[in-house]
């Protein structure tokens, strides 16, 4: 969809000229212009067979999106990465690129990482995390600490910050607010780049298995005297139950052999 004033609506219901000045410090005009430009990349259609970059290049477009719509959120990277967590969506890196050419030779550069694990999630779920790292590369250009425990802990400036960019919240008592998808306005506003990124997104990287329980090493095991004893598996493996007696029961006069115990 091509912005213009007439299309959008503010998501707080706030005339779309007045909140763009207060939102952005830009008029309408500029702001739809920055938007027609994001519009024109995302009509290219993404190339056949190239997953990978078809994937990072609708990342990167919708972070452009994303930028444009909310210019104080600082140049970053898009990648992505295995986690080996399913429960890792994303992850944002202050300053840990630099550009070694170009206009910004020798300035840093931040990272927004997004799980290649979750890219299973979808469309909505992908745009909803990236616009959730932006939000805290956003917060950190502009000074703001939306974050404590070690970045675990989300607090109500980042629950502002997002929510003016477009997402639900729901407030955890562990770890603040989680953001939970786009609101109506964002899924609108975003609608191309929810198109491209569900066309892309036909490969993902399967989360890794969870560890397989350690091999048992021993077993319980009776004979007529009925006291069961834990031995090593491998002595039965190695010699047979057959072979495995009990002296006890043989100087009774059974046979002394043993039989796996359940209790």
């Amino acid at each position: 969809m091509t912005a213009t004033t007439e299309n959008l609506t503010a998501p707080n219901g706030t005339p779309w000229d007045a909140r763009v000045e207060y939102m952005h410090g830009m008029t309408a005009t500029e702001y739809e212009t920055r938007l027609r430009a994001v519009d024109n990349t995302l009509s290219t259609a993404p190339a056949p067979y190239q997953p990978t970059v078809n994937i990072l290049t609708a990342l990167d477009r919708a972070l452009s999106g994303i930028q444009a719509r909310n210019p104080n959120v600082p140049r970053a990277l898009a990648v992505v990465i295995a986690t080996g967590k399913g429960k890792v969506h994303g992850h944002f890196a202050p300053g840990s690129w630099e550009d070694t050419a170009g206009e910004h030779a020798g300035s840093a550069r931040h990272e927004i990482l997004m799980a290649s694990e979750s890219l299973a999630r979808g469309a909505e779920a992908t745009l909803t995390t990236l616009i959730h790292e932006a939000g805290h590369a956003l917060a950190h250009a502009t000074g703001v600490k939306d974050t404590s425990r070690q970045g675990r802990y989300h607090n109500e400036k980042f629950q502002e910050t997002v929510v003016a960019m477009g997402l639900t919240v729901e407030k955890n008592s562990s770890i603040g607010y989680v953001t939970t998808g786009l609101n109506s306005w964002a899924r609108e506003e975003y609608e191309e780049e929810l198109a491209l990124l569900e066309t892309v997104l036909i490969s993902h990287r399967k989360s890794d298995k969870a560890k397989a329980p350690a091999k048992k090493t021993t077993i319980r095991v009776a004979c007529a005297c009925e006291f069961p004893v834990t031995v090593p598996i491998k002595w039965f493996d190695d010699f047979g139950y057959d072979n495995m007696r009990c002296n006890l029961c043989i100087d009774s006069g059974d046979t002394g052999t043993f039989e796996p115990f359940e209790n």
